[in-house]
């Protein structure tokens, strides 16, 4: 199956900011979602589907936030990665305005830790 690449490498369809993925961060996954051994499955549905995001799924078996993807989402909270909050805010506000604020926390969150 022939994957188109996303609209934007630093946004999965998850929501995972991938600039904040400490496999992205190892450089284990420098080639973004795509590729990402964690992220692939979710990639490709997403595409499959042709959605760009995964809370643009309805479709007649499942509506977002459907148990798997909240199993998946709550496995990254260790990572300051709020999969939910990531898609309301998405949805509300777009892409850019996500990255904006998104690169401003990241930034911030560096400051205070190191």
């Amino acid at each position: 199956m022939s994957i188109k690449p996303l609209s934007n490498e630093e946004i999965m369809p998850s929501g995972i900011y991938c600039p904040n993925c400490p496999r992205y961060e190892k450089g284990k996954s420098p080639d973004g979602a795509s590729v990402c051994r964690k992220c692939r499955t979710i990639y490709r549905c997403v595409q499959l589907i042709g959605i760009e995001f995964c809370f643009d799924c309805y479709t007649p078996r499942v509506n977002f936030p459907y148990t798997r993807f909240k199993k998946f989402a709550k496995s990254w909270n260790k990572y300051r990665q709020d999969f939910i909050s990531n898609h309301i805010f998405l949805k509300k506000n777009g892409v850019n305005e996500f990255l904006n604020e998104t690169k401003l926390k990241s930034s911030k969150e560096r400051k205070f830790d190191g």
